[in-house]
């Protein structure tokens, strides 16, 4: 993706990332030893610092004119860290079903309106399609495992954002995301060729210059997300390409799906295998949400009652 980065941004979490420094080792900076090791000017470190403290993300001590991080930080600290350790079955599960079934296995997180792969595990065969860090657009029709479980208002932004605008297109992935929420899980069905011209597509649907084939592409992606659903007849010796199988994690507050558990063969399956590795995803899933609502029984939270 291109180069977003916000020179102002990027000097705020300077500041901040030398401020956790000193507080490792050294003394605490003054306004000066900002201006000096970071090559701010004057007015920006102050500007700087002035909000930080506001905002209680750091504290000035007056005697000594020193600063260090504030209780503001610590407490998104704390919260980040609680985040991550509520994931950390889902991550748990992935590592299990990659040695179990010789497949690679993924944690996806949502972030936004973004996707991220945040843990992968290749298993045996050390080939995957993806890395941990990969960002896909929580957009129709990319997402599938996340948005089946939106209600209908959620859905709809999850197709504006995807500029699905035809009513036809609209309504067959309505009718995917409604047979993917009844069966549990997602099933994508796509050769190697098919997985990377999709990748492709969906890298160039925000690119100005595609912007007079994005409804192609668009409906094109559809084809493909649809794949797994409007299945013909399989007998079991036959086999067919298998993508991913994956299956949705809920925050036990909301009830909304923060992540999804998956595994991606990259091969084509019969479907008594595809069957399998499907029951031991969603078997997986069950468990690291079961975890994620007894944790948070502990905690003294309610869980949100399921709505499945």
């Amino acid at each position: 993706m291109p180069n977003a980065a916000s020179p102002p941004t990027t000097r705020v979490l300077d500041v901040l990332e030398l401020l956790a420094q000193r507080g490792q080792s050294g003394p605490a900076p003054r306004l000066g030893d900002l201006v000096r090791d970071l090559g701010l000017t004057q007015a920006t470190a102050h500007a700087i610092m002035a909000t930080l403290c506001e905002r209680g993300w750091a504290v000035r001590d007056p005697d000594h004119r020193t600063f260090t991080l504030g209780p503001a930080l610590a407490a998104v600290a704390a919260r980040a860290a609680a985040e991550r350790s509520r994931h950390q079955p889902a991550r748990a599960a992935v590592h299990r079903l990659a040695k179990d079934l010789g497949y690679p296995a993924a944690v996806t997180e949502r972030v936004g309106d973004e996707l991220v792969i945040t843990t992968i595990d290749l298993g045996p065969c050390q080939v995957a399609d993806a890395a941990a860090g990969d960002r896909f657009p929580f957009a129709a029709p990319l997402g599938v495992a996340f948005a089946a479980w939106e209600n209908s208002e959620g859905r709809r932004a999850w197709m504006d954002r995807g500029a699905i605008t035809d009513p036809v297109l609209a309504e067959r992935l309505d009718g995917l995301l409604t047979a993917t929420r009844e069966r549990g899980y997602t099933l994508e069905r796509m050769d190697p060729a098919m997985a990377q011209a999709a990748k492709a597509m969906a890298a160039l649907r925000g690119d100005p210059q595609a912007q007079p084939v994005r409804r192609a592409m668009d409906g094109l992606l559809a084809e493909i997300a649809s794949l797994g659903v409007r299945s013909t007849a399989v007998t079991d010796h036959d086999r067919r390409p298998v993508t991913a199988i994956a299956a949705p994690v809920f925050d036990p507050h909301t009830r909304q799906v923060t992540a999804s558990i998956g595994v991606h063969p990259l091969r084509a399956l019969s479907a008594r295998r595809t069957d399998e590795i499907a029951t031991h995803v969603t078997r997986a899933a069950a468990a690291v949400n079961a975890a994620s609502v007894n944790a948070a029984s502990d905690d003294g939270s309610r869980p949100a009652s399921p709505d499945r």
